[in-house]
């Protein structure tokens, strides 16, 4: 994914300095109750969990599309936050993830849509935006709970 994507992740010239992918490899097998309590956990930890999460309940070829989901949505929370904190470590690294449901159109106009959606199928994509949303807000994540017009 951060190989087939490089373009993505132009400010990283290797994908292992990418810091999702750091927190991906050197936490994913860490037994979950040695993770951050909800109160001290950024955005990046959040998808991390999430991922954790979904990787027991789903199969092989649906975990990657989720995989895939997350990782271009890390990237354009970053991407529009990233001329807010010029020179600062990526918005996911420090914020939580309270403004993610609200960053949902956005994803869908301004970064999938001109990207021919990097290949994933529409619908599915709404529906893991759906669930990533709820997961969020059942988790006590996010307060807000995404709607649809």
């Amino acid at each position: 994914m951060f190989i087939k994507y490089s373009g993505l992740f132009s400010i990283y010239p290797q994908h292992e300095e990418h810091p999702f992918y750091k927190l991906l490899v050197s936490q994913w097998n860490t037994p979950m109750e040695e993770i951050k309590s909800k109160q001290e956990i950024n955005c990046d930890e959040i998808f991390f969990l999430y991922l954790r999460e979904i990787a027991n309940k789903t199969n092989k070829d649906y975990f990657h599309f989720l995989f895939k989901f997350t990782v271009l949505f890390r990237e354009c929370i970053n991407k529009l936050k990233r001329g807010e904190e010029l020179g600062a470590p990526d918005h996911t690294q420090n914020a939580n993830a309270e403004q993610v449901p609200d960053t949902c159109n956005e994803f869908i106009t301004e970064f999938m849509d001109p990207n021919d959606y990097y290949g994933l199928e529409t619908s599915e994509l709404i529906e893991a935006i759906q669930h990533l949303c709820f997961w969020l807000y059942v988790n006590h994540y996010t307060t807000s709970r995404l709607t649809l017009l």
